[in-house]
């Protein structure tokens, strides 16, 4: 059994600890990812997915915008038995693709996060 100055050198060293770490964490610089618009008369799809393994589904969404930034279409989809991250990313890359086909889009730039 621990003595209360024990307890109290320990909980002071604690907080000590966690004041350094957050002065830490808010040192740290989180890079800002802006969006680039596509050359010329090019439309850009970004898309983006999530995956939940235990139920082994995926949700992506994407967005397609033109030179101006202006939105042409979105786009939200639940996937089901995927069996992986890789796949998820993959199948929402597929579906970006897809998208473009359908709507007939000569010029496309496709980018996804990973």
């Amino acid at each position: 059994m621990k003595s209360r100055t024990q307890v109290g050198e320990f909980v002071l060293n604690y907080l000590k600890e966690l004041e350094g770490l957050n002065l830490l964490v808010s040192e740290r610089r989180i890079p800002t990812v802006r969006w680039v618009a596509p050359i010329g008369s090019r439309v850009k799809i970004n898309f983006d997915a999530t995956f939940n393994r235990h139920k082994r589904e995926s949700f992506f969404g994407l967005v397609v915008r033109n030179e101006k930034a202006e939105v042409i279409c979105s786009s939200a989809i639940l996937n089901v038995n995927i069996p992986s991250v890789f796949a998820a990313e993959v199948r929402a890359c597929l579906q970006a693709l897809d998208l473009g086909l359908q709507l007939r889009l000569r010029e496309v730039e496709v980018e996804g996060d990973s």
